[in-house]
């Protein structure tokens, strides 16, 4: 693996970096994880987050079961 250092507000490039990873690994604040979660949905990645499930990111669990992903919160 490799920790990089990226904005996710900046778009194109938080697309670039998730698109080249297997497995995204995010220990941003939790308020971020939805914007990384759809990401991942869209780059078909599995996600792992250092945070709670919030009712937000449990919007993105029956499209991340249909896509055969992993999202641990």
């Amino acid at each position: 693996g490799r920790a990089i250092v990226f904005d996710i507000n900046e778009k194109q490039a938080s697309e670039q970096e998730i698109a080249a990873a297997d497995v995204v690994i995010s220990l941003l604040p939790a308020h971020l994880h939805p914007q990384v979660a759809a990401l991942c949905l869209k780059q078909k990645k599995h996600l792992l987050t250092a945070s709670y499930v919030s009712d937000e990111m449990k919007g993105f669990h029956d499209e991340a079961l249909h896509n055969n992903l992993l999202f641990l919160n």
